[in-house]
């Protein structure tokens, strides 16, 4: 049946079509309605969910392979930074100096100097496994190189060295070069292992090239250069993949605008093991995995240093890739670094939330389902009975009554019937005893007939119209408004049911207060009271209570009913539950949360790497330094001593010796003609007035130099590396001892005059060495900005720089304050001040930051001050601060406990 009449809907017209809706039975009607209501609702929410999980999750990729490509940077730029450690150290080396002046003199080197130079170069390059060790001379020719002889080739790789020559400063960078030059070198790395293959015709190398310098007239002799292969090798690239935990790694070298060329590459596929459910632990990383297209590649070099991203599938696994290019000394770009993030968990997110979402949205469908069977037998089969039970009354049944299924409207029209029924056969019997009694009173009861059919109607539709809608209706009388009593409720619907758990025998008669509760808005009942005071509709959305006691949005709206004189009578009120709304709405902004705080994470542990770096860096170089001036020390210790425990003893002979010179004069006044004759030679009264002289001058140099080498050991205290109770004074004294030569008046600046304010200084428990370090890096910065200061007012009065500059320009004078007191009873604070030019604010705030400085290239690395904090800071529980402002020098003030808290650890 129900085929045959959507075969005939198909065939109407829409009017028709609609008019066949209408003609359907009441329950069909019910479920159309609710299947395409829940449908439209499902279909809404899953597509809204799943668009808002997928733009996040691909903003949150974006943002977490740009983090990690800076990781990659970091990891690239850890060997420049090594080798130009190492090689800044060897251009002091002596064998090094000794052949770079003996190149440029035109002499040629022994071969007992060249092996030697040739070992230290050879030692490099096996410990730091690169594949260029070689000194070149100020001519552009190669003295000594590490791998193959190649004595006298001209080597000048892309003018590297002739920039360095023209500015002696180091170089640190990122170049390509031919494979035809590579192979001249003929390193281990091609000739034995023969790991590098040339993928063209070209290689990506990273340089560093140092000045070496005549330590007296620091004229500069010739250069060192290093270089390490990037193709091939992919450890650059699979530390960032073991760091990460995953994930697409690559370097790519640029040999011309449209042509780029694999160095190197990792890709781990993890990820795509866990997808085909293989062993988590099984892990394999696929070398030379290059891109499908270099679009991505171009974009990262029109970019110039900035983050470019993409998605982009590589060896059948999709990421989302950040590139960045880096440039050579040149400024031009010659490589891009590359970092693949995984998108495999996102689309497992996105899986897992669409079969959640179907399986809720079938769950819903059935709940439908179940509910219109329900409806159906409790609204629709009464309805039939009754429609049944009239066509038999109406087919001169008069003993056919209506079945009463309940007591609500329904029931009561089937009781409203069988009454009519029996009234009507009352009214026949009578009409059989009078005719024309009859005839009246048939004519009577059927108009009655007529207007309660019509009545019915009426009530029917609306009836079933309340009782199927899908919000909760609720009838309540107009007054009385305000508590204590309440408007009583007179009417709810089965919907009303559903949504609060109240039946209706439960609420009728109550007030709309018993869906109310502790967090039930105020403001938004007084907003409802202030509209029924005024007789006008509202709506709101705020918190309801199910009888149960669980809490409920709704979305409540309220209208005022009048009669015909225009007395209101009633409050109308719908509610409607979006408790789901109000649910997805919070869920959504708990994801953005999550995101944000992912992002904040990522951040701080970038911040933690680079400080973890750098003072991985910082105490590297401050062991070698502690250990060279100990064993400087200590070498130059011994010969000293011999030499001051030997002058008394020298001094005593020479005294006897000129005790018996005098005893000859006095006794052999005319000596012979030849030692007259030598004796004013040599001009003996003169020698021997000297002589006591200059052996008191050697005595006070012997003495110089004990205190010096007594002054280095006390700095280096290598021996002391726990906590100790040291005077800070003779910290102080010893740093400044070493950095005396650097105080003295020179042909760069005058003398910087020394102001010291000790006074009476408890011991302090402290790391000696560490803390001596941190007054050698602010002594050290403040005597730089104070020579900087002269060079900037001799650039502003316009005098040259000459041997007589002092004279004859105005100099302002140059001085550093040190005070030391104790403050607060249990802490020292130190303040080193100058009157330098001062430093902006904008450049104070990141004094301490790693790797941060505004020194030219080669000059400064940018740990001194970060380190110096940590040492202060986290090492000795102390504060390190700088206040400076433009024009009015910079003051830097230590503070530490004088006694350090220690740990109680439990027995």
């Amino acid at each position: 049946m129900l085929k045959q009449r959507q075969s005939e809907a198909n065939l109407l017209p829409p009017r028709s079509r609609l008019q066949w809706f209408y003609n359907l039975p009441i329950r069909r009607k019910q479920l159309i309605g609710l299947f395409t209501s829940e449908i439209i609702s499902i279909v809404g929410l899953v597509g809204v969910g799943i668009f808002l999980i997928v733009l996040g999750g691909r903003t949150q990729l974006r943002n977490q392979a740009k983090s990690e490509l800076a990781v990659t940077e970091i990891h690239y730029n850890i060997k420049i930074d090594q080798m130009g450690f190492g090689f800044r150290g060897q251009s002091d080396n002596a064998a090094i100096i000794e052949a770079a002046k003996t190149h440029a003199t035109g002499e040629t080197l022994d071969d007992e100097l060249r092996s030697r130079v040739k070992k230290i170069l050879t030692n490099e390059i096996k410990a730091r496994n690169i594949e260029y060790a070689t000194l070149v001379g100020k001519d552009l020719r190669i003295i000594v190189n590490g791998n193959r002889d190649r004595s006298g080739e001209r080597f000048n790789p892309n003018n590297l060295v002739t920039a360095v020559l023209n500015r002696p400063q180091q170089i640190k960078t990122s170049e390509i070069v031919s494979w035809e030059e590579l192979v001249k070198e003929s390193p281990p790395l091609i000739s034995s292992q023969e790991k590098i293959q040339p993928l063209n015709n070209y290689a990506l190398i990273r340089y560093t090239i140092t000045p070496v310098k005549d330590p007296q007239t620091k004229t500069v002799l010739g250069t060192l250069i290093s270089g390490d292969v990037v193709n091939g090798k992919p450890l650059i690239v699979s530390q960032t993949v073991e760091t990460l935990d995953g994930g697409y790694s690559a370097i790519y070298l640029r040999e011309n605008a449209e042509e780029f060329t694999l160095a190197t590459s990792v890709q781990d596929i993890e990820d795509r093991e866990i997808v085909r459910n293989l062993p988590p632990r099984k892990r394999t990383e696929t070398l030379k995995a290059p891109l499908p297209n270099t679009s991505l590649l171009k974009a990262a070099v029109e970019a110039a240093g900035k983050y470019v991203t993409a998605r982009i599938t590589v060896g059948g696994q999709t990421y989302t890739l950040a590139a960045k290019s880096l440039s050579n000394f040149a400024g031009e770009p010659v490589a891009i670094l590359l970092r693949g993030t995984p998108e495999v968990t996102l689309n497992e997110l996105l899986k897992n939330s669409l079969l959640l979402q179907l399986l809720v949205s079938v769950l819903a469908l059935a709940a439908d389902v179940l509910l219109a069977i329900f409806l159906g037998r409790a609204i629709a089969r009464p309805l039939e009975q009754l429609q049944q039970t009239t066509q038999q009354f109406s087919a001169n049944n008069l003993k056919a009554r209506a079945k009463i299924f309940a007591a609500d409207e329904v029931g009561e029209l089937a009781v409203t019937f069988n009454k009519m029924a029996d009234n009507i056969l009352a009214v026949i019997h009578q009409l059989e005893e009078s005719t024309q009694e009859q005839a009246q009173l048939n004519s009577q009861y059927l108009q009655q007939i007529v207007e309660r059919e019509q009545v019915e109607e009426r009530l029917r539709l609306i009836e079933s119209a309340v009782v199927n809608a899908c919000d909760g209706v609720l009838i309540a009388e107009a007054i009385p408004i305000e508590p204590p009593l309440g408007p009583k409720i007179v009417y709810v619907n089965q919907a009303f049911t559903r949504i609060t758990g109240y039946s209706s025998q439960e609420a009728i008669g109550q007030t709309p207060r018993i869906l109310q509760g502790p967090n039930t808005q105020r403001s938004e009942l007084n907003k409802i009271r202030a509209a029924l005071l005024q007789h006008e509709p509202v709506s709101v959305e705020l918190i309801n209570y199910h009888k149960n006691g669980s809490e409920f949005w709704s979305e409540l709206s309220i209208v005022p009913l009048a009669d015909r004189e225009g007395t209101l009578t009633h409050f109308v009120s719908v509610v409607r539950d979006v408790t789901e709304r109000k649910q997805a709405e919070v869920a959504l902004q708990e994801a953005e949360a999550h995101s944000r705080k992912q992002a904040e994470t990522l951040a701080v542990a970038l911040q933690k790497l680079k400080q973890a770096q750098a003072q991985l860096v910082q105490t590297e170089k401050m062991s070698s330094l502690g250990q060279m001036v100990a064993g400087v020390a200590h070498e130059i210790n011994n010969p000293v001593n011999f030499i001051y425990g030997n002058i008394n003893h020298a001094h005593q002979y020479m005294e006897d010796f000129l005790e018996l010179l005098r005893l000859y004069q006095q006794h052999y006044p005319h000596p012979a003609t030849e030692i007259e004759r030598k004796a004013r030679a040599i001009d003996l009264e003169f020698a021997m007035e000297d002589l006591p002289k200059l052996l008191q001058s050697m005595k006070i140099g012997a003495n110089r130099i004990q205190e010096i080498v007594l002054s280095l050991r006390n700095f280096s205290r290598l021996d002391e590396s726990e906590l100790k109770w040291v005077d800070i004074r003779e910290g102080l004294d010893n740093t400044l001892l070493i950095l005396k030569h650097r105080l003295k008046a020179s042909r760069e600046h005058p003398e910087i005059r020394v102001v010291k304010d000790y006074g009476d200084l408890p011991r302090v428990e402290c790391y000696p060495g560490q803390l001596n370090q941190v007054f050698m890096n602010i002594l050290a910065n403040a005597i730089d900005a104070l020579e900087e200061s002269v060079s900037c007012h001799l650039s502003l009065v316009g005098c040259q720089i000459r041997d007589d500059y002092i004279s004859q320009c105005s100099i302002p004078n140059l001085q550093i304050e040190i005070r030391a007191e104790v403050v607060g009873g249990d802490r020292l604070a130190v303040r080193i001040r100058d009157n330098g030019p001062g430093i902006p604010h904008s450049v104070s705030t990141k004094l301490f930051d790693p790797f941060f400085t505004t020194k030219p290239v080669g000059k400064g690395t940018g740990l001194g001050l970060s380190i110096s904090y940590q040492i202060v800071v986290e090492k000795h529980s102390g504060s390190l601060k700088c206040i400076s402002a433009p024009g009015q020098g910079a003051e830097f003030i230590i503070e530490v406990p004088i006694r350090q808290q220690r740990l109680q650890v439990a027995c």
